[in-house]
């Protein structure tokens, strides 16, 4: 029986003493560790984000300039596109956008950018562990916690024999 009891002590210890070690840590490396690590780890997925959209632009570039190297009537209907230039053809009416319909894209245009702001790969709970007064919480209910494990499951005392 008393071995048994001894294990569960001793597992409570673990337990308890371990939970109370890691809310100190947490609240000593919440700032400038553990918020660094998310905001490097956006960063590098932006970064690549980035490069993958150079890999796609490249690749679109050289499929045009092999097309001008095939075609070079292309290259005055590019030309038209890229500058804005009027096509000196009769008869034709090109499509052009309204003011509303361009506030419209720009309205959406941002809308999609707010949005990706919001998707921020950042979680909620290190930004409200990362406030002076949750880390001080933190950090006190970790010391709280260690200090009842000693009490409640250290050493039992022991009992001394009487003559």
């Amino acid at each position: 029986m008393a071995n048994g009891s001894a294990i569960l002590r001793y597992l409570l210890f673990c337990i308890f003493f371990t939970a109370g070690a890691a809310a100190i840590a947490l609240s000593i490396l919440i700032d400038p560790d553990i918020r660094d690590y998310y905001r490097n780890r956006l960063q590098l997925r932006q970064v690549e984000e980035g490069n993958v959209r150079m890999e796609r632009l490249i690749a679109q570039y050289d499929a045009q300039i092999q097309q001008l190297e095939r075609d070079p009537n292309l290259l005055g209907k590019l030309q038209t596109f890229t500058f804005g230039h009027e096509p000196d053809i009769e008869g034709v009416i090109l499509p052009r956008a309204s003011k509303e319909e361009l506030a419209a894209a720009k309205e959406a245009l941002f809308a999609e950018l707010d949005e990706q702001k919001d998707a921020q790969l950042i979680p909620q709970w290190v930004h409200r562990c990362a406030q002076t007064n949750n880390r001080r919480i933190l950090f006190v209910a970790g010391c709280g916690l260690i200090l009842i494990t000693f009490i409640f499951f250290g050493t039992p005392h022991r009992h001394r024999r009487h003559r």
